[in-house]
């Protein structure tokens, strides 16, 4: 399947194939939440390039409201 046919609230995992969109969300939101500042940036760039800067800061800022992840 190519990935411009998975529906838009389906996130692609390339060979492996996708998952619904709001687990992708709720999974790059623990990982941000559990990284240290030099992950940060990595998974920035992630957030940016697949859901825009909006929505990545919104990741962003549901991961810092939820743990203590702006001290790491």
């Amino acid at each position: 399947m190519e990935q411009s046919e998975i529906r838009d609230e389906d996130r692609w995992l390339g060979e492996g194939g996708h998952e619904p969109a709001h687990v992708a969300r709720a999974r790059l939101v623990e990982l941000v939440r559990t990284a240290n500042v030099a992950q940060r940036g990595d998974l920035w760039d992630e957030a940016v390039r697949e859901y825009g800067e909006d929505e990545a800061s919104r990741i962003w800022q549901d991961a810092l409201a939820s743990s203590d992840a702006s001290e790491t």
